[in-house]
């Protein structure tokens, strides 16, 4: 049986943090473990046991409290894993029903895939703490350019929902602000591997109300940073076009510029 291994870092506890533990452990599957990775919040350790009295799955609370952000967290966890997958997961989002059943029924009919994207869809709570889904299910999109189903980076960038072989020890830029997940894939791809979807697995990333606020500047200098590791990193067309779009596509999105975002 395949192992996971969830990898999710956490600053705060978010208001759908008991979903988030819910729904690993509703899981109808054994092989499981929770790395849950504090970013550089040294008080949050006691809070968070208090949500684990009664939890019945194997998990490890761990503390990175050097280089603040998602990054810099995640890669802690990354180099404490040897064996199975890996599956990013934040800690406000959720696990669909039978997610590691369906991400392993895949793996073992594909047993030469190293990098797997499973379909993510919103949600939100409403007054009473429940969830609502919004809007369908978002598979990241396939590629007819080239031979294999592809998948390249979703409407976020996001790495929730994402399951990797933990044989494939890349890290996150922790310079690239919230575009590491970008970049995390770029190096994927640069080191030869393909990223396939998995539509029968499904997860659930949290809107929260109102809009959020980027600095623009560093969102701009993580756009350019990675189109220009793109052009170094690899060779085909596609990849190279499709990447510089998509950096570009989150540039504008949250750009000042609403014209420009809008084309």
């Amino acid at each position: 049986m395949i192992k996971f291994n969830i990898v999710a870092p956490i600053n705060k506890i978010p208001s759908t943090f008991k979903l988030f533990l819910e729904s690993i452990e509703n899981q109808d599957y054994k092989e499981k473990k929770l790395f849950l990775i504090i970013d550089n919040n040294p008080q949050l350790k006691n809070e968070l046991l208090e949500h684990f009295h009664d939890i019945n799955f194997d998990y490890t609370i761990m503390e990175n409290n050097g280089t603040s952000g998602p990054s810099a967290t995640r890669n802690l966890a990354i180099k404490h894993i040897n064996d199975g997958f890996i599956t990013f997961l934040d800690s406000d989002d959720m696990l669909g029903k039978n997610y590691l059943k369906k991400m392993s029924n895949f793996l073992e009919k594909n047993p030469n895939v190293k990098a797997v994207a499973a379909s993510g869809k919103k949600f939100a709570l409403d007054d009473k703490q429940n969830p609502i889904f919004r809007g369908k299910s978002n598979l990241i999109f396939k590629s007819g350019c080239l031979d294999h189903m592809q998948v390249f980076l979703n409407e976020i960038g996001s790495i929730s929902g994402f399951t990797i072989s933990s044989k494939n020890k890349l890290s996150f830029d922790e310079s690239m602000f919230f575009l590491e997940d970008y970049d995390f894939y770029l190096k994927i791809i640069a080191d030869g591997i393909q990223i396939f979807s998995n539509d029968k697995a499904e997860y659930y990333y949290y809107i929260g109300s109102g809009p959020k606020e980027y600095d623009r500047k560093k969102q701009w200098d993580a756009c350019k940073k990675i189109n220009d590791n793109n052009k170094i990193m690899s060779n085909n067309f596609f990849y190279n076009l499709l990447l510089y779009l998509q950096s570009n596509k989150l540039r504008l999105r949250h750009s000042n510029y609403k014209l420009g975002a809008s084309i």
